[in-house]
């Protein structure tokens, strides 16, 4: 057909978009919403305005976080409670017994308040003095079984929001007594063996505080004493006449529930000057009877080199004197008991020297042995 026929289709006419009126594609258009917004959002504007919030917003943050924390519930089991209880009438005192000064719980509250108390306990071996618990004064001096679980309601837990549960043993044994005063004469320890004559001591008289069945079996067994402490003076090396201020008192038994007042006195000793050593070949030793005794001690009579010690112009007079230092024992009834008569037997020796003479440590324990003999029957 030719190109000009009327009958023929007209040709396809081409439209040319310009570029930028072409639509976008959904990447191109999310990027640049995307830029836009930071645009927007990130202006100085709006930085400053989100660095002022986070000024304040961050640490209270933190402070929920810490508080959080802080408020978690935490449990110890098996945890050790040392304790020690008092009576509400100062005038009695509790003794635990021995088994009883610690018991184990569980103990559980905020974990802040567990911790620090679960301290606190650790510290308690070293200052002594355990978990307080107050019971009342209406007890009578005696023994009795309280519940451990009083222990719940000391200061220590309390304060601190902390539970105590599951105690373990479930009861205490303690031991109610009176506290009474007694009054005794300072006097000097048995080792200060070279003053001359008695010191004075100001005050003479002292106060002893202490449970009256611990104060009454001391003095049963002669051991409710009170010592002037002189060990740490140097005056006590030094001969002459001296005063001494602040000596520290010690008492006879070691009751940490007995106290002392005043704790220190003023001294007045004179010591003697310094002992000389003084070595003999032999002390005689006799032996005494008591009236009507059977029986005679047969024994070596002489005890071979001894020391003495004492001031010069005391060892002097010793040696010049016709009255000799003798060794001694006794025997008698008690040494008929057990044993057959003509058994050995073995009696501690007493020692008689003259004032300002004494015999050294190791021959103050010395012994004889000897054994007995029956004496003839008298027709």
């Amino acid at each position: 057909m030719s190109e000009l026929d009327p009958q023929s289709s007209p040709p396809t006419e081409s439209k040319v978009i310009p570029y930028g009126l072409r639509p976008k594609s959904l990447g191109s258009r999310m990027a640049t919403w995307v830029r836009l917004w930071s645009r927007d959002t990130f202006s100085r504007d709006q930085m400053v305005s989100s660095l002022k919030s986070l000024a304040w917003v961050a640490p209270l943050t933190i402070l929920i976080w810490v508080y959080a924390e802080r408020e978690q519930i935490a449990t110890v089991q098996n945890q050790t409670i040392p304790i020690s209880i008092k009576s509400a009438d100062p005038k009695l005192i509790v003794t635990v017994n021995p088994d009883d000064q610690n018991i184990t719980a569980e103990l559980s509250g905020p974990r802040v308040s567990v911790d620090k108390v679960t301290d606190e306990l650790k510290l308690i071996p070293k200052n002594d003095q355990g978990v307080a618990i107050e019971i009342s004064g209406a007890y009578a001096p005696g023994s009795y079984q309280i519940l451990s679980s009083l222990v719940s309601d000391a200061d220590l837990f309390r304060r601190a929001g902390v539970t105590i549960t599951k105690p373990s043993p479930q009861n205490i044994h303690i031991t109610i007594d009176r506290i009474v005063d007694r009054e005794l004469d300072v006097q000097i320890p048995s080792d200060v063996s070279n003053l001359v004559g008695t010191p004075t001591f100001e005050p003479r008289k002292i106060r002893v505080s202490g449970p009256e069945a611990v104060l009454n079996a001391a003095a049963a067994n002669k051991q409710l004493n009170v010592y002037a402490d002189l060990k740490n003076f140097r005056e006590i090396q030094t001969p002459g006449k001296h005063t001494l201020d602040n000596v520290p008192l010690m008492l006879g038994i070691p009751d940490k529930n007995v106290t002392v007042f005043p704790a220190t006195v003023k001294a007045n000793i004179e010591v003697r000057p310094v002992d000389i050593e003084y070595k003999k070949d032999a002390l005689t030793i006799f032996v005494t009877y008591p009236p009507g005794f059977a029986y005679r001690a047969e024994y070596f009579p002489s005890l071979p080199n001894v020391t003495m010690y004492g001031s010069r112009q005391a060892i002097e007079d010793m040696k010049a004197s016709p009255i000799q230092p003798k060794a001694r024992f006794e025997v008698g009834a008690k040494d008929l008991k057990d044993l057959p008569p003509d058994v050995p037997r073995t009696a501690r020796l007493d020692f008689d020297t003259p004032p300002g003479v004494r015999m050294s440590d190791e021959d103050k324990n010395r012994t004889v042995e000897f054994h007995l003999v029956k004496l003839p029957t008298q027709e």
